[in-house]
């Protein structure tokens, strides 16, 4: 498996040592590259998969590539070349999950419906070879809470993105008119979540996306979906078939970040519902089904004659790698150059100084 970083417990880093524990518990060796690693990647190595920044250093050569950001991918691919892949989009904007239409890669594997309108816009991708998993929880971490009370005493903001200038306070204040005690878990408020199971039962009501939020309605919280881009819908039985499919994220965060708006969403608030909820998810959205269906896709690739790599692919590989290099060296130094600029009387000649500087070696890689 391939990760662009591996120190945030966020979405990809989780997701990634959810699906190795999973495949490793069923008899697979799995190992993963990352550009970054850091607290997940040692808890990652703490049930003895392997991890490593150096691919020189993978303690076998793969039968198949779990792709997952295009310059973790990329290394993978140019080091072990005859093996398959495939790649999986968790994004349906960031860069670094745009698709790759290589011969290589078997099959384009979206997360959810934006995702896969992301990749069936690349003409290039056939059809056949996109396929569709959607997100799971592990319901041996995640067990299922005592039933929930008529009305909901406690709330819990949980992202990484809460914070003063997002979400954070318009829904403290809409908490506040309903009576509420509000806590607030995040990279952003310095409170990272590494083990949410231990907390979330304790809540009542939980403001949260993607997975935080199926990660809280496979608990038995209430769950409203939002997060700093805007506000979703209490989840229900009504609107669970139409939100799974979009991974609970983005796409449905379309109303204002409003203390009145949020609040009538706290205002459908239904234990029994919620009950409900939770119990579809724990019945539809468990890590043992979403592991057996990876296994199946790559069980179909291994057993695809057509897949294969070309001078083409390899040519376009190591142009994908060029370009990756680059920007991934050059983001900090042009942080670094914006900073330099502002240096009273001498900054701007400083920053074109060292602009000119830069650019020099940047011609001569």
């Amino acid at each position: 498996m391939t990760a662009f970083e591996l120190e945030t417990f966020s979405g990809v880093p989780c997701f990634t040592r959810d699906l190795a524990t999973a495949l490793t518990a069923r008899g697979h060796r799995v190992a993963i590259h990352t550009l970054a690693k850091g607290a997940i990647a040692r808890d990652i190595e703490a049930r003895d998969i392997a991890v490593v920044s150096d691919l020189g250093n993978l303690p076998f050569r793969p039968d198949i590539i779990h792709g997952q950001h295009q310059p973790a991918l990329l290394n993978a691919l140019t080091r072990f070349e005859g093996v398959p892949a495939i790649f999986a989009i968790h994004d349906a904007t960031q860069d670094m999950d745009a698709p790759l239409p290589l011969a290589r890669i078997a099959r384009h594997v979206a997360v959810d419906r934006r995702c896969e309108a992301r990749i069936r816009a690349c003409s290039a991708i056939p059809p056949a070879r996109i396929a569709m998993i959607c997100n799971a929880v592990d319901l041996n971490r995640f067990r299922a809470r005592a039933p929930l009370p008529a009305t909901p005493r406690r709330a819990l903001i949980f992202s990484n993105y809460a914070g003063r200038l997002t979400h954070m306070l318009p829904v403290l204040q809409a908490c506040k008119s309903h009576g509420l005690d509000v806590d607030v878990v995040g990279s952003g408020v310095n409170r990272p979540a590494a083990s949410p199971e231990d907390m979330l039962g304790g809540y009542d009501l939980v403001f949260a996306k993607a997975r935080c939020a199926l990660e809280a309605m496979a608990t038995g919280t209430a769950v409203i979906l939002c997060d700093f881009s805007g506000l979703g819908p209490m989840v229900s039985t009504k609107n669970l078939d139409a939100l799974r499919p979009m991974n609970f994220g983005a796409g449905v965060l379309t109303g204002p970040l409003d203390a009145g708006a949020i609040s009538g969403e706290i205002a459908r608030y239904d234990a029994a519902d919620a009950a409900r909820v939770s119990a579809r998810i724990r019945q539809e959205a468990s890590l043992d089904a979403a592991a057996e269906a990876w296994l199946s896709l790559y069980q179909d690739v291994l057993q695809d004659a057509a897949v294969s790599g070309t001078f083409e692919d390899r040519t376009l590989c190591r142009e994908y790698q060029r370009r990756w290099r680059l920007r991934i060296v050059t983001a900090p130094v042009v942080s670094a150059l914006r900073r330099i600029r502002t240096v009273p009387v001498v900054g701007e000649t400083l920053f074109f100084m060292m602009r000119r500087v830069w650019h020099a070696f940047i011609a001569g890689r």
